[in-house]
This record gives structure tokens, sequence and C-alpha cells, in this order.
């Protein structure tokens, strides 16, 4: 097959409908934390010995995000895509990640305590935490993850 014939051969693009099954409950379960849960013991962070479902919530999100990027970052690299600029994307996402998680924290915060000053800024939440995970397994997939070509 000549390469222009491969290149002309579409792979018809599928989601993977089992991760989106559970990134969907992961969400829901989130946002039924986040807002109360009910006053059921089992949505409820467990204060120091003990697992609930509230404390897997966020363990769950990060598996689904290092699945999909695995996945992302193959199908890209099949489709010829270099690794510089996976990694520009991955550098750009990360901070955009950690500059709203930055952002939200400063205006919560400056609501709760009338202050504005860098003093009082919460550096470690939830988004940059996310996208410091993020960083570090997307940058080592794209520069660890051996390319692989798509023949039918």
């Amino acid at each position: 097959m000549v390469r222009s014939e491969l290149l002309a051969v579409r792979r018809e693009k599928t989601r993977m409908r089992s991760l989106d099954v559970f990134r969907g409950i992961c969400i829901a379960v989130m946002i039924f934390v986040n807002y109360g849960g009910g006053q059921y013991w089992f949505f409820k962070h467990s204060t120091w010995n003990g697992l609930t479902i509230a404390d897997l919530v966020f363990p769950w999100f990060l598996w689904i995000m290092g699945v999909s990027v695995a996945l992302s970052l193959r199908s890209q690299l099949r489709s010829s895509v270099s690794r510089w600029k996976l990694f520009k994307k991955v550098l750009c996402r990360s901070i955009v990640l950690v500059s709203l998680g930055i952002l939200l924290n400063s205006i919560a915060n400056a609501k709760h305590t009338k202050s504005t000053s860098l003093a009082s800024l919460r550096l470690p939440g939830v988004l940059q935490r996310i996208g410091l995970s993020y960083f570090i397994v997307a940058t080592l997939e794209t520069l660890l993850m051996k390319r692989e070509f798509f023949f039918e």
C-alpha cells in the first residue's frame, strides 16, 4: 500500500462507552458529595479511619484521566502528530487547569476572608493537583510511548 493510500484510509472515531459511563457516574457522585449527599454517611468524607464513596471520587477521576490521556495520545501519535506539538498541548492544558484552580480558590477565599493579598492565596487545590498529575502523566506518555502505525 502506498503512503497516500494509507493516509486515505480513515479509521472511524469511536468512543469508549464504558469509560464515558464511568466518568458520568464519577461526576454525578462528585456533585452529590459536594452538596451534602443527602446526609447519608457514605457520601461524607471519613475523618481518619475508614473509606467511603466520597473518598474514592478523586482517585476514580484521576484514573479516568490517566486512561483517557493514554488513549488520546496514542491516537494522536498514530495520526503523525509530532511529540513536540503534543507536549505543547499538554503544557498549555496543565497551565490552564492550574490557573483556573488558583483563580477559583482565590475568588472563594476572597469572599470568605475579605482579603486579596498573596499571603491568603491557596495553592494546593483540587484543580491544581489534577493539572500537575495530568502534566506528569501526559508528559511521560508523550515522551515514552512507542509510535504505532495503523494498518487496515
